[in-house]
């Protein structure tokens, strides 16, 4: 098996994403899904799993980019290239 080329690195110190990544945690109460229901793996770039989390928190909270990209510490376009694609 091939391991994913990742150029995109999770900021661990994100507090949204410390509590997404913890396994022990129950994301339901949060996210309305477990974890295994969305994770996915990806090829490159962000994984699969933190592009669908970045969407439902858009899509949750209606927040614009830069609320979100504040939130998940990545760049507001790559915001805008997940909420779009």
């Amino acid at each position: 098996m091939v391991n994913p080329t990742s150029y995109c690195c999770v900021n661990t110190a994100v507090p949204i994403l410390r509590f997404y990544l913890d396994q022990a945690a129950d994301h339901r109460a949060h996210l309305r899904l477990s974890l295994p229901s969305i994770s996915l793996e990806s090829e490159h770039g962000w994984d699969k799993d933190i592009k669908v989390l970045v969407f439902l928190h858009w899509l949750a909270h209606a927040a614009s980019y830069k609320v979100v990209s504040q939130a998940f510490d990545m760049p507001i376009s790559s915001v805008h290239g997940i909420v779009h694609k």
